[in-house]
């Protein structure tokens, strides 16, 4: 058959052509405008998925922000104090403090594994399920058992908690305490010698059935006691060396008899000078408790 059976467009293909450059020439600027156009619709889809997720994380630091206690409980004979400060906008770690019916006093300090949204919904979660297993059961390990595997059924393989959860009785200044993997605390005793507040358990969440211990301390009038989160003693210097513990038993050593709210602050102030300047690199918690050294 002919050629122009076969292929009936090929003479139209061909009488495309030659463009003048005129033609060129506006064929160019509506390519540019197309192209800035699609660019425009990229940037605001891009716009406005930021200000979902800004509105989305606001939302989050306001929930974090009424998770945390508004204040300190007044204890007869005793101080008590908590600061946090999150690296983000929001953050893992997780302090309380709260006073039971009976006068009983209980202090807490966490830490989640990582930062921002996934831990600060870890930290929601790890506050509902405390606060309903001490009601139900109370201070004890088994309640520490449950929550375990509460966080390990509520949260992704990867995820896991440091917690130290302490029960002041004011009457007698006995301090019960559980130590689920967090950094050890501080006791500092008025002769400024120091006990550590060691684990007695694995991080929340990390091994199903894992087993906890409760211990106990009693407070003696002067002694002082700081809770507080790796964001504190793995703050890190210019050459990379870390804040570290020795140096926070130091500060409390050297600043111990200044009320309690200029202590607090002094501790992150201290390890700000150390970062000099550095970007925060985690969430910085603190809690710290004394007994009057008037207390008898």
């Amino acid at each position: 058959p002919p050629r122009s059976t076969l292929f009936p467009y090929t003479t139209l293909f061909r009488s495309v052509g030659p463009f003048l450059t005129s033609d060129l020439r506006t064929l160019s600027l509506f390519a540019n405008q197309a192209a800035l156009a699609l660019e425009n619709a990229r940037l605001h889809l891009q716009a406005l998925e930021k200000e979902r997720l800004e509105r989305e994380m606001h939302l989050a630091a306001e929930i974090q922000r009424r998770i945390l206690p508004k204040g300190s409980p007044a204890v007869p004979g005793f101080e008590l104090l908590g600061w946090y400060r999150p690296a983000r906008q929001v953050g893992g770690d997780y302090y309380d403090l709260f006073r039971h019916q009976d006068g009983r006093v209980g202090l807490v300090v966490g830490d989640v594994s990582g930062k921002g949204m996934p831990a600060a919904l870890l930290v929601s979660t790890l506050h509902s399920g405390l606060r309903l297993l001490l009601d139900q059961i109370g201070f004890e390990p088994a309640m520490l058992e449950r929550l375990n595997r509460h966080i390990g059924d509520s949260s992704a393989a990867n995820k896991f908690i440091t917690m130290l959860l302490a029960e002041l009785t004011p009457e007698t200044g006995a301090l019960h305490y559980m130590n689920a993997g967090h950094n050890p605390g501080i006791l500092l005793r008025r002769d400024d010698t120091v006990e550590e507040l060691a684990p007695g358990g694995v991080p929340l969440g990390l091994i199903p059935g894992a087993r906890y211990q409760s211990r106990a301390v009693t407070l003696a009038p002067g002694d002082l006691v700081c809770l507080y989160s790796d964001g504190i003693t793995e703050a890190a210097s210019p050459d990379d060396e870390e804040f570290g513990m020795e140096r926070l038993v130091d500060l409390l050593r050297a600043e111990r008899d200044r009320p309690l709210a200029e202590l607090i602050e002094a501790i992150p102030h201290a390890v700000g000078e150390f970062s000099s300047g550095l970007p925060q690199g985690d969430d910085q918690t603190v809690v710290l408790l004394r007994r009057h050294a008037s207390a008898s």
